[in-house]
């Protein structure tokens, strides 16, 4: 439960993201981890355990809150991985 809260902090849906500049909405196409990551630290380089506000949040779909929560289990030693089904969205 403490990771999804730390990545519910960390990732903003692009639904709630129609304040932020338009260049923004390019960062739901990162893909890698390690790209995620670097975004969020460009904006803001607190500790990814501090919840941002909204506008230091990376813009991100579900994919990105699965592989954020999968790289930080994988980080405490559990194994995980991340798996996806089709939605009718």
């Amino acid at each position: 439960m403490e990771i999804c809260r730390v990545v519910s902090g960390l990732v903003l849906h692009p639904h709630g993201a129609a304040a932020l500049p338009e260049e923004r909405m390019a960062e739901q196409n990162l893909r890698p981890t390690s790209a995620i990551i670097e975004a969020l630290t460009r904006l803001d380089p607190a500790p990814l355990t501090t919840p941002r506000p909204a506008h230091l949040r990376v813009v991100g779909t579900c994919r990105h809150f699965a592989t954020l929560s999968c790289a930080l289990l994988r980080l405490r030693g559990v194994p995980a991985r991340a798996r996806c089904g089709f939605a009718a969205y």
